[in-house]
């Protein structure tokens, strides 16, 4: 996880976001109201159009990144310490570590090319 790097595309902030108990409580400490909706299967965050309430969709910021919930804190890791598989930011090798792994390689072959 300490290697990735959010690129800030807000892609993220689209998906729907069950909250816990602690999330709720951590929100209504910011002084934020009326942000999650009932359902079926849990509480939610609501969504303005196709998006997170508290997205800024301008800056494609979240407007309440030190309040915001657990599993956006933790993604685009799942609970199991999977990687999720719907984060834009992975699947354009725009991480950190894919970063360090392409330059180490570069570097590798530079190295094979130099005249002994």
């Amino acid at each position: 996880m300490d290697d990735f790097e959010c690129i800030r595309c807000g892609f993220c902030c689209h998906l729907d976001v069950k909250l816990t108990e602690n999330d709720i409580q951590r929100l209504k400490a910011a002084g934020k109201k009326d942000f999650s909706k009932q359902t079926d299967h849990g509480i939610f965050l609501k969504h303005i159009g196709n998006h997170c309430i508290f997205l800024d969709p301008k800056k494609k910021m979240c407007k309440v990144y030190d309040s915001r919930p657990d599993i956006c804190r933790r993604f685009p890791v799942h609970s199991d310490g999977e990687m999720s598989g719907k984060c834009q930011q992975d699947r354009r090798f725009g991480s950190r570590i894919s970063r360090k792994i392409i330059g180490f390689i570069a570097m590798e072959r530079e190295n094979q090319l130099k005249p002994k």
